[in-house]
């Protein structure tokens, strides 16, 4: 599965852009900036997979984050990134959850649109090909003229 490796390549690298999301929907309570410390302990969960590509500590890493910082504008990329993780191990329902979480909390989010891609994905290789449309459709109308989008046509196309 060449393309799904190329896939994975491309959604790390635009993961990577971490910066921290200020305009959130209602649901979600006012972001703070973030404190050095809380940068910090962003920054190394990245670096575990970017840097030491040690995945399975990368993990936690981000859980413990989410955890402590949850009201953190980094808190959408953290969800995305587990979702990514976990993916890449086989955990496709807990990956599904924290995708689900960017598309649903952080609707402003610059990840929303990787998110909804990604649960295209899923819900494909689970072959529930109607919801998943739906998913790529989504991307295509809400983020025109988006590499997601792109990637979604394709997935739309390969029928």
């Amino acid at each position: 599965t060449g393309g799904a490796a190329a896939t994975t390549t491309a959604m790390t690298a635009q993961a990577s852009a971490g910066t921290p999301i200020v305009g959130q929907t209602a649901a979600t309570p006012a972001v703070k900036p973030a404190s050095a410390e809380e940068t910090q302990a962003y920054d190394a969960a990245v670096n575990l997979v970017l840097k030491d590509k040690n995945f399975t500590k990368a993990i936690p890493a981000f859980e413990a984050f989410v955890q402590k910082y949850p009201q953190s504008g980094y808190v959408p990329n953290a969800h995305y990134w587990l979702g990514q993780l976990l993916y890449n191990q086989g955990d496709k329902d807990n990956a599904k959850a924290n995708f689900l979480i960017v598309a649903q909390k952080f609707k402003d989010s610059p990840k929303r649109a990787d998110a909804l891609l990604k649960l295209g994905m899923i819900t494909l290789s689970d072959g529930d090909k109607e919801k998943a449309n739906k998913f790529f459709q989504l991307v295509i109308k809400q983020y025109p003229d988006t590499p997601s989008a792109q990637l979604a046509q394709k997935a739309l196309n390969a029928k």
